[in-house]
Order: structure tokens, then C-alpha cells, then sequence
């Protein structure tokens, strides 16, 4: 019988883009899925739609509605629901493949992986206003396809891993074993959840093809201004706890040496930023951020 594979799906007021990326899972070429529907909270006609879709369903198909608590917790709720061998988490206005979950699963049994990473390709919805548009890394250039990387190769020969969870296929057991879950309450989460659940992976896949599609469009958490507190103390709080992370476990010396490149990384695209206190902006110093000099000059003229 085939592996059961668990497709985690937070909704929230999605109503123009759900039953498009639904139509995506249903369309899967793999039969042994269930659907874990998280709705955190919808106002619009989202529900509605995914019970009518629910109906006409193959697979299995579940629905928890819960208060809002937003994407991480959504997320979480949904790793504790899924009874699958291996996991997908899925945005809910994007789409897949139709051979992706067959393949990716075909090579997690041949190879024994514990992760497997995929590409990914763009599209714009129609009303996207598109000079608010940053190409997201998926960069590629330097891994092997088909090649089982071991850890320390993983980390050692990329300079950015990208984050997006949706470029990722689990093993269900990698995830729950270790009791890794998404930090609640801050954007970016992927940022922090992603390097610590590779980390945690033995054996590690390539596979060079842009099964998922991510969909531009307005309004959604990743496409507002990122001039905003709310981005700065996402990024702020991923380096604190990835810092935390770093100095509570003894990692490999290519793993210790990843983490403390995206530490630095991170913090430098945030550090003297308006929308940090300077408790936050000083916390960054100590922690070795390398501040330009002007900056640190205003800083230190406000102390």
C-alpha cells in the first residue's frame, strides 16, 4: 500500500484562491493523501467552499475550524492532526504539480531521504501591482539532483538555503521526533523552522523541478511593505532563537558555521532599522552584527 502523505493547509479568507489550489491536491497523480484543512479563523466564504469541496473529494479529507491564531499555529494544530508518513506544508492561494507528491514520495522510498527540496516557479494574479515584487532565492546552482547529501554537505555547500516550508517534503517522523514546531506570533517563521528541521536530517534530496507554484498577489502577509515593525521584529526574533539555537546544541562545524552566516545575514538586512528599539538594535551588536559605522555612531549617540 502506498505511504500516506499529509497535505497541511491553513486557510484564511482565501475565498478567491482556495478552491484553485484544492483543485491542485485533487488533482494529484498519488492516491494515498489526506488533506488537513486548518480554517484559523475565516470571515469570508472560505469555509463554505472547502466543505462543498470536501464533498467531492478522493482522498481524506479533514476540517478544524479554530479561532485566529495565525499561519505558525495553524501550521502546528495541523502537524498534530496528520496521521501521514510524510508531510507537505501548503499555502493555501498557491498550487502543485500533478506528478509532485508521486515523484517526491518515489524518491523518499528509493533513497531513504529524510527531506527532499524542490524548485519552484512565480506567477502573478491578475490585479498584483508588480513593483511591490522581489524575486524570492530558490537558487539551485549548487546541488546535485538525485544526489543524497548527508548533513554537513547539505549546509557546507550552499551559501543561502532558501526557507520557504513549500519547497520542502518531510518525513513525518523528522518533524514529530524531534518536537519542532513553527515559533507562534512572528512572520518570517520559515526563516527559523526550515535550517532547524534540516539540521535535524540525516539524508538529504535535491529534486531540480519547480513543482510548486507561488502565487504574487496583494494583500497577502509577504507582499506588504517591509518597512513595517511587524517584518523587522519577524527577522529580529528568527535571529534571536536561531543565536539560541546555536549556542544549546552542539552542532557540526558546517552546520554551526551555516547558522552563523543566515544569523548575520538577517540581522545586518534589519540591524539600525527605525522599526527595532534600541534595546532590540544593541541586542544585535552583542551578538556580533557588524553595524555600518554611521549607524552605530547614532546609535551610540542615543545611549
Amino acid at each position: 500500500m502506498q505511504p500516506l502523505v499529509s497535505v497541511i493547509m491553513p486557510v484564511y479568507n482565501v475565498e478567491e484562491y482556495l478552491e484553485e489550489a484544492l483543485l491542485s491536491v485533487f488533482n494529484q497523480s498519488y492516491e494515498n493523501i489526506e488533506i488537513v484543512l486548518i480554517n484559523d479563523g475565516s470571515t469570508d466564504a472560505s469555509l463554505s467552499i472547502a466543505k462543498k469541496l470536501k464533498e467531492k473529494s478522493e482522498f481524506q479529507f479533514r476540517i478544524h475550524s479554530q479561532a485566529n491564531g495565525g499561519l505558525s499555529n495553524a501550521r502546528n494544530n495541523g502537524l498534530k492532526l496528520a496521521k501521514g508518513e510524510y508531510i507537505y506544508f501548503f499555502d493555501s492561494d498557491d498550487l502543485i504539480e500533478k506528478e509532485m507528491i508521486k515523484n517526491l514520495v518515489n524518491n523518499m522510498e528509493k533513497y531513504q531521504s529524510d527531506v527532499i527540496r524542490f524548485n519552484a516557479e512565480s506567477f502573478f494574479d491578475q490585479n498584483y501591482t508588480k513593483e511591490n515584487y522581489s524575486e524570492t532565492l530558490y537558487s539551485s546552482q549548487e546541488l546535485n539532483e538525485n544526489y543524497v547529501y548527508s548533513i554537513n554537505d547539505f549546509f557546507k555547500v550552499q551559501d543561502i538555503i532558501p526557507s520557504s516550508v513549500c519547497i520542502y517534503f518531510f518525513k513525518a517522523n523528522l518533524l514529530k521526533d524531534n518536537n519542532l514546531h513553527f515559533l507562534e506570533g512572528i512572520i518570517h517563521e520559515d526563516e527559523l523552522f526550515t535550517p532547524i528541521a534540516l539540521s535535524h536530517a540525516n539524508r538529504l534530496m535535491f529534486v531540480n523541478e519547480p513543482y510548486f507554484k507561488r502565487r504574487y498577489r496583494n494583500n497577502s502577509i509577504m507582499t506588504r511593505a517591509k518597512s513595517s515593525r511587524q517584518h523587522a521584529i519577524g527577522y529580529f526574533t528568527v535571529v534571536k532563537e536561531l543565536n539560541r539555537y546555536v549556542s544549546e546544541n552542539n552542532l557540526d562545524k558546517e552546520v554551526k558555521e551555516y547558522f552563523s552566516k543566515t544569523i548575520n545575514r538577517l540581522g545586518s538586512m534589519i540591524f539600525g532599522s527605525s522599526k527595532l528599539t534600541l534595546k532590540e538594535n544593541m541586542y544585535l551588536i552583542k551578538i556580533g552584527i557588524k553595524p555600518v559605522n554611521s549607524i552605530l555612531k547614532k546609535i551610540k549617540s542615543k545611549i
